[in-house]
């Protein structure tokens, strides 16, 4: 990678993610301001593998407002 390139120069847009499963999303929620992975599986009780198996792109890390994650998805057992 070139020294000028910005790798988080382009965010992707908001989108419903589809489960790596091929399963659909069913209920997905928008991150607000100041609001982790960890903070979102509790709201809804998702066991962390459930959680990363449904959301097979999400980066913690670099969560931002209005982001989509799933947290339902058919046959993902919640």
């Amino acid at each position: 990678m070139a020294p000028s390139e910005d790798p988080y120069q382009q965010m992707p847009s908001p989108s419903k993610p589809s489960p790596s499963t091929g399963s659909q999303c069913n209920k997905a929620y928008s991150i607000k301001k100041g609001e982790t992975c960890y903070a979102v599986m509790q709201m809804f009780k998702l066991k962390e593998n459930n959680f990363y198996q449904i959301n097979p792109n999400v980066e913690c890390n670099h969560l931002f407002v209005g982001q989509w994650l799933c947290v339902k998805a058919g046959g993902s057992g919640n």
